[in-house]
């Protein structure tokens, strides 16, 4: 997941998490993401005090989307040989691409 913050156009803030379809926990909360209505956001300052939460609406054109993701992602990683399931490499490889 990617987000980006446009609350200063000058320095734009992005956030990246990355879950792994090959673990049962991480594949647990993708799933729980997924079928949420809404996604919340919730902003602390650089002093970790709370500021606000921000609630996006994600309908179901989204669920189905993230859901044929989900479905093409563990089919991929099913089909790779155990010792080229590397997570941390494709984020890394993922990573460098798009920076």
């Amino acid at each position: 997941m990617e987000a980006i913050i446009f609350d200063n156009p000058i320095a734009l803030f992005c956030f990246e998490s990355f879950l792994n379809v090959g673990e049962e926990d991480q594949l647990e909360v993708l799933a729980q993401l997924a079928g949420q209505e809404a996604l919340h956001l919730v902003f602390f300052g650089d002093d970790l005090e709370y500021r606000f939460t921000k609630t996006l609406p994600h309908g179901e054109g989204q669920w189905q989307q993230l859901d044929e993701i989900v479905s093409r992602a563990i089919a991929y990683w099913e089909q790779l040989p155990p010792e080229q399931r590397d997570f941390d490499w494709a984020k890394t490889q993922y990573m460098l691409a798009t920076s």
